[in-house]
């Protein structure tokens, strides 16, 4: 379903956020992080309106998911949003037989997540680089 909707293999501009979050000390990432999750929400806010993200959005959200200016953290957050069940780990370790597999992508998909704990996001942050 998802790769009906997203183009997944697209290329994207990187944001000055992003950049950051990707240079950035793992300590540091955290809060880099929520800065790149702030700019995805206020790009996706006017398509979504005040409403939870779903599967039935309006055609509008996909295509501006799908725009080359729009960073791919987009896409990665309303991946870990509708599909939570691909990031599902058993204990908040990197000891957990789900991280230790893995893509990077998946990774900093986590790493996005404001409601982890802050020392398991600069695991995730270290782990990336």
């Amino acid at each position: 379903m998802i790769t009906e909707r997203l183009n997944l293999n697209r290329p994207h501009v990187i944001t000055d956020a992003e950049r950051d979050l990707l240079k950035a000390a793992p300590e540091d990432a955290p809060a880099l992080a929520d800065a790149v999750v702030n700019e995805a929400e206020m790009g996706m806010a006017q398509f979504l309106e005040g409403h939870e993200l779903g599967w039935t959005e309006e055609k509008a959200l996909w295509i501006h998911l799908n725009n080359y200016m729009t960073p791919t953290s987009d896409t990665y957050i309303v991946i870990y949003k509708l599909m939570p069940s691909l990031f599902k780990l058993e204990t908040l370790s990197m000891a957990d037989p789900l991280v230790r597999k893995m893509p990077l992508s998946m990774l900093y998909c986590l790493l996005l997540d404001r409601k982890l704990p802050k020392a398991f996001r600069v695991q995730l942050a270290a782990e990336i680089r």
